[in-house]
């Protein structure tokens, strides 16, 4: 069977992170409307592959973490690309990636999720 290496960030971290990623800069009105079914679908799979058996609420402080680090620390790096402008195609994805990290930190709640 074909097996995906992601190497572009590569780095030891928690599972949540490429998850948050995907939902939150990949995310349409659909998967937003079915994101609680898609999660609780990617629970099972993760647990009947042999990770671990999250609760939902696990799994949403994990994707409030990395939305935290996506939008703060996880996009610095790009800030060069402002320069480019708005009509640059890699400012349109900053921008998008950037709003999507803001709105997923916001919907799985990163500011209850915080430790106090």
């Amino acid at each position: 069977e074909p097996v995906i290496l992601d190497w572009q960030t590569a780095m030891r971290s928690f599972p949540g992170l490429d998850l948050s990623w995907t939902l939150a800069c990949s995310h349409t009105d659909q998967t937003l409307a079915r994101e609680p079914e898609l999660l609780d679908h990617y629970r099972a799979e993760l647990a009947a592959a042999g990770g671990p058996e999250w609760s939902a609420d696990e799994l949403l402080d994990d994707l409030a973490w990395g939305a935290y680090y996506w939008a703060s620390v996880g996009k610095t790096p790009v800030v060069d690309t402002m320069e480019a402008g708005p009509a640059d195609r890699g400012f349109q994805r900053f921008c998008r990636m950037l709003q999507g990290s803001i709105a997923g930190a916001v919907r799985w709640g990163v500011t209850r999720r915080a430790p106090g």
